[in-house]
Parts: C-alpha cells; structure tokens; sequence
C-alpha cells in the first residue's frame, strides 16, 4: 500500500517544505483545499500567488478544493478578509493530478503549516489507512493509543511513539469503532486525551491532526480528516486541569470541593498541589479553612484549560480565594523560560512586590491576591532572582536552574511564620 506523503512540517516555520510528489514536471493542474488548526486564528484564507483559493475557512473546518496550475507558486495564509501575509512560502511543488490540503496551526503570531498530498491507494477491503498529524508543541512529546472501549490502558502499545510537531507516516489497521487516548510521552498516568466511539468506516483515509485543546498547553484535541471528504469530526476534550494553593498563616488547613466533589482536604498552608484532571463545566467551589466554610462561589473551569484556586489570609475570618488562569503555554524560541509572580502573603498586604531576573525588572508593583502576566527570558543556570516589596527584600538566590520550555510561577507566600517566596516549575514541555 502506497503511504501519504509530507510534504513540508516545521513548528515556527512558515510552510516548511520537504519533498513533493506526483508527475514530476508535466504541466496540468492540482487541487488544494485548507484546513484550519489554528488556535490562535479562528478565521483564516488561503492565497496561491495572489489568488484566494479559500475563504474565512472557520477552524476545524476543511474548505473546499480550488484548481490550481502545478509547479511552486507563492502560497500565503493571512486572517480572514485581512491583506496582511501570516506566512509564505514559495518552494512548494505542486504536482498536477495530485490534491492536497494545507493544514495551518499554532497560537497568533505563530501560525505554521503542514502541506499534505493525497496520493494513497485504496485500502482493502475491511481495512482504513490513518496517519498522526502533531500540531500540539505545547504539549511536547506524546503517546497515541488506539483501542478497543475496555481495554485498559496499561495493556496498550502505542499507535505512535514519542510524537514531536510531524506528521506520522499512515498505519493499516481494522475497519470498526475506536477509543483515542492521548498521554505524556512515556507515563500512562498523565492522560492528555480520552474520546470514545471514534468509527473508521471501511477502505478510509483518513488523517487525525492533535490540536491544543485550549490555553493550559497540556492538554489536546483532535480533527479526523476525510480524505474522500470535507466533513471533519471535532474530537474535542472535555476536561480541564484545576489545582490548589493554599497560604492562610499560621499552617491553616484548608479543604476545596468542586460540586460536592473533594479537590483537596485538609491541604496545610503553604502548599501548592499538583494539578488535577476535571470534566469542564461550571461548579460550586466550596472552601474551608480550619474548619469554617467560607461562602461559596460559582467557578468556570473551560476545556484544555489550567487554573489554580488560590486561598489567601490572615486567619479563617480573612481567607478568601482567587481564581487564577495558568497560561502554561511554553515559548517557541530557543533557551526561553516564561515566568509570573503571585503575591499571596498577607503580612504585606498593603504592599506591592517586584521580581528581577538576572538585575532586570520583570514585574512591578505586583498586588496582594493578584497574579502578573507572563514574561519571557533566557533560560539558564545560577540566574540570580530576587523580589521585594516597597519595605523588604522578600527574596534573593543567585543560584536558580531555570529550565527551556517551561513554565514558572513565582510566589510571594508567609510560610512557618516567616515572609518569603518560592519559584515553581508549573509545567514543562518534554521533548527528549
């Protein structure tokens, strides 16, 4: 069986091209459609030389096949009905006879592409072809299984390994109904995606291209795209990941639950804990702290999102939370960290606090109960940090790893009675 051909897959790179295939240098024409899997546009059209072969394709979304002359046109994608270029690319040999579908992702300001041509024979019967496209960077390496509905992950191999931002070369298997679970690249226990009832009809080709599935990087989603066809069946994640910062002085306990379910209990003050799988949707946080309940609050966990509910105080009588958005999307560029500060100590209250790194000013005047944005800097070892209020000097290490592809969240906290401040590691992208 004659396998799918990529043509051109680089993250951060504009419609990176490899090799075409095809008839070579008879002239004739192509067809070539879009196919959105940008996050970060959610309207896009596609240009060949100064042709708009499609228009306001929505993301998830395939348009439709426009002819075009073979041979290495300059090919743009640009924001729907915008004159402004997202990307080109001009090396792309387009081979008459052959369709294709260019597949545009990633966040705003960092659109790429993947070129594929559609050149596969048909599969036999009660056969499919299915091939992996990764466009999820964010997530770093992942594992792809595909099973049966029961059977336990801990009994699978993977469908495909170790996946970097590529594109898998099409795998055969077995018409029939499939579960897709998506994890971490070598721990089953981080599970990144979980869809059922995922039908592979006979003699298909088919490409599933992971998506992030929204702002919190970990997770994903995924498009099963038709090579027959232009319908695209979304398999969108439906869970969120929500974790708990506590710091109410004095080692307070304190206990959260999400609708009547239990996200903590009985947490010591200062802690921050680990992230935790959620279905998406809307609850009633309920909070206690050593043993009062604090009125509740309504609270919207999104899909593929990462928030930490934040529990700050004096005492019982003074807590109160403060929900934060984590954006633990990781930067592109090379040797870069993204960091924030978090002020949670309630001895300073009335004051602001300041992070340098490496004698720059990263964050001024951060407030109590706030978290700042996120900025992006050199990775490194044996950086120097240090925060301050407009009375202490609250931090200072002049030996900080500060690791690439990764996200950090500095925090300002009263911890066994004393002012300071700890720098944790949020989440990291691995890509070895």
């Amino acid at each position: 069986m004659k396998k799918r051909t990529l043509l051109g897959l680089m993250a951060a790179t504009p419609l990176a091209m490899l090799t075409g295939c095809g008839s070579g240098d008879d002239s004739g024409t192509s067809r070539v459609r879009l196919l959105n899997a940008s996050r970060g546009y959610g309207s896009l059209d596609l240009y060949v030389d100064d042709s708009k072969v499609s228009s306001a394709t929505a993301f998830g979304t395939l348009s439709s096949y426009a002819s075009i002359d073979d041979g290495s046109p300059e090919v743009v994608l640009r924001s729907a009905g915008s004159s402004t270029k997202l990307s080109t690319n001009s090396s792309i040999a387009f081979s008459s006879d052959v369709d294709y579908t260019v597949v545009a992702y990633g966040w705003s300001g960092s659109v790429s592409s993947a070129v594929i041509a559609h050149d596969e024979d048909t599969p036999d019967s009660g056969e499919v072809s299915l091939s992996i496209l990764n466009t999820a960077y964010d997530a770093g390496l992942l594992d792809v299984y595909l099973s049966a509905e029961d059977e336990a992950l801990d009994d699978l191999v993977p469908y495909e390994e170790a996946m970097r931002v590529k594109h898998a070369a099409a795998q055969t298997l077995d018409k029939g109904t499939y579960r897709l679970r998506v994890t971490k690249y070598g721990d089953k226990s981080d599970l990144r995606l979980d869809v059922s009832g995922i039908t592979l009809a006979d003699k298909s080709i088919s490409t599933l291209v992971l998506v992030p599935a929204g702002e919190g990087a970990a997770l994903v989603s995924a498009l099963l795209v038709p090579h027959g066809g232009n319908t695209v069946t979304a398999l969108a994640n439906t869970q969120a990941r929500v974790r708990a910062a506590v710091t109410v002085s004095d080692g307070a306990k304190v206990s959260l639950s999400l609708g009547g379910e239990s996200l903590v209990s009985a947490l010591k003050s200062s802690t921050i804990d680990v992230y935790q799988l959620v279905n998406a949707g809307t609850y009633t946080l309920t909070t206690t702290v050593d043993g009062t309940t604090l009125a509740t609050q309504s609270v919207t966990l999104a899909a593929g999102t990462d928030t930490t509910l934040l529990v700050t105080g004096a005492n019982a009588a003074d807590a109160a939370v403060t929900v934060l958005s984590d954006d633990n999307r990781v930067s592109q560029a090379t040797n870069r960290y993204r960091i924030r500060v978090v002020h949670a100590a309630s001895s300073i209250a009335d004051e602001a606090v300041t992070l340098k790194v490496s004698g720059s000013t990263v964050v001024t005047n951060q407030a109590y109960r706030s978290a700042s944005a996120y900025s992006t800097k050199t990775s490194g070892t044996s950086l120097t940090v240090s925060i301050e209020s407009q009375s202490f000097d609250v931090y200072n290490s002049d030996d900080e790893d500060i690791a690439d592809n990764s996200v950090y969240t500095a925090i300002v906290w009263d911890k066994n009675g004393a002012l300071t401040a700890e720098i944790f590691q949020d989440y990291e992208a691995v890509f070895s």
